[in-house]
């Protein structure tokens, strides 16, 4: 009797030990929705940002869900076309693009494709060039 008590007592154990387990991991495997901005401030600095795709994981289903253009630096006049890129590695952007994003009054240019844009592991950064006050703002989602 005392044996059973034991393996029962050490199979209960197990299962909250397991069950607690899943429940503190089940969020690093569940899809993970993003957005991160760019931009030009008043000012005309650039202001880059980075993001971390983590070992195991992949950034897919990329999508622009805000652009604007700004104003020239040094004339103030409405800036006709921009972009944006991302590039491989810490900010400032140091070159190395995986994609890239113009638009212009006749429409709007990109390599590759966003909607078949995928980026694994590494770290990746968003830089703007559209003028003051002007800025993107992509969305992005984590899949491991």
């Amino acid at each position: 009797m005392k044996q059973f008590r034991k393996i029962l007592t050490i199979g209960a154990s197990l299962a909250v030990a397991l069950g607690a387990f899943a429940i503190i991991q089940g969020p690093a495997f569940a899809d993970s929705n993003r957005t991160i901005a760019a931009g030009v401030n008043s000012a005309c600095d650039p202001t880059q940002r980075e993001f971390v795709v983590a070992g195991g994981q992949v950034a897919t289903n990329f999508s622009i869900t805000r652009f604007s253009g700004g104003f020239g630096c040094g004339t103030g006049n409405m800036i006709n076309d921009g972009g944006f890129e991302i590039s491989r590695g810490n900010c400032p952007a140091q070159g190395g693009d995986v994609y890239w994003y113009r638009q212009t009054i006749g429409g709007s240019q990109s390599q590759p494709a966003l909607s078949s844009l995928r980026l694994n592991p590494g770290t990746y950064c968003v830089s703007f060039n559209g003028g003051r006050n002007g800025s993107v703002e992509l969305s992005y989602t984590i899949t491991p």
